[in-house]
Order: structure tokens, then C-alpha cells, then sequence
């Protein structure tokens, strides 16, 4: 959808605190959000190969844990389809 002067209106997806929101935003997620996380995924996993290169590791581990929310979001749906008990993770908010 354009915004001001017919520029595109970027999508921001907030970054997942948890599995269960991760979950749940991947469960409705659009092809468009899956690239996106995508693209966000591995741009924290370079993030954390260079924390990890200055010895960084506290910092490095978070960008993992960010890495692998986003990657719990992209497979969700593939996640429930294999375990349907995770329906009940994502509707318990």
C-alpha cells in the first residue's frame, strides 16, 4: 500500500519475545512476512558470527535467540501441521 508521495509502506515486524509469539504470528504469517523474517534471520545470525568474533558472547547468544525466534515464526506452520499440541501454545493469549 503506498504511503506519503507514493512511496511503499514498509511492514515492520517487531522482534519475538518468545516462542509462543513467535508461534503465533507465524501461524497467519504471508509468504511477504516469511521473506522478510527470513532476510531478518540472517541478518542476526551475521550479527552474531561478528559478536561471537570479538568474543562478544553474551551479545552473540542474543542475536541467535533472535535468529531462532524468527526461524520458530517462518516454520510455524510446518511446526503445528508435525505437533498439533502447539495449537494450544498459541491460543493460550
Amino acid at each position: 500500500m503506498p504511503g506519503k508521495n507514493g512511496e511503499k509502506k514498509v511492514k515492520m515486524i517487531k522482534e519475538f519475545e518468545s516462542t509462543q509469539e513467535a508461534l503465533k504470528f507465524g501461524w497467519s504469517a504471508t509468504d511477504k512476512d516469511r521473506v522478510f523474517l527470513q532476510k531478518r534471520r540472517i541478518g542476526y545470525l551475521e550479527k552474531a558470527n561478528i559478536l561471537h568474533g570479538k568474543n562478544e558472547f553474551d551479545a552473540a547468544m542474543v542475536e541467535a535467540v533472535r535468529a531462532q525466534l524468527d526461524n520458530e515464526a517462518i516454520m510455524a506452520r510446518e511446526l503445528i501441521a508435525d505437533h498439533p499440541h502447539f495449537v494450544n501454545i498459541i491460543s493460550e493469549h
